[in-house]
């Protein structure tokens, strides 16, 4: 429906149960924030997630790692699925099409993402993705916008 179409592009920030995820989680974007110019805080990344068991696939599921380092010892501030949960929860970003998934399948693409040109608070997402599975998926391009 029209109303479904607008409302998939807002993703939600909520708490995702680590049990939920059904993929790799390998890091995307990597931010220095003692080095990082402003002009590089817009990005494109590749990414691929590799299916870890049989299931559906509802949504891209991201969130962050920030790593203290110069801490003795170390600090690690995880906002992933199934760590401590933070006020900063997890961004869901639900797929158009919900995709019949089986382990070893693949999902993958290239994530953008840049500043609103509207509001400066709201980030802009373009998400690609690609499937290579035993169930034929068309690619597909995805926009978001998280308030």
């Amino acid at each position: 429906s029209p109303v479904q179409e607008w409302a998939i592009q807002e993703p939600i920030s909520d708490t995702v149960d680590g049990a939920a995820i059904n993929t790799t989680a390998p890091c995307f974007l990597e931010i220095d924030l003692h080095t990082v110019k402003r002009e590089e805080l817009d990005f494109v990344a590749e990414y691929s997630l590799k299916v870890t068991r049989k299931d559906f696939l509802h949504a891209i599921v991201v969130w962050f790692d920030v790593s203290f380092e110069a801490c003795s010892p170390p600090v690690l501030l995880s906002t992933s699925p199934g760590k401590a949960a933070t006020h900063w929860k997890q961004t869901v970003m639900y797929l158009d099409e919900v995709m019949v998934v089986d382990r070893g399948d693949t999902v993958s693409g290239l994530i953008a993402g840049r500043k609103s040109k509207n509001n400066p608070r709201d980030l802009d997402v373009k998400l690609s993705v690609n499937f290579t599975g035993k169930v034929p998926y068309a690619p597909r391009v995805q926009y978001f916008r998280l308030r």
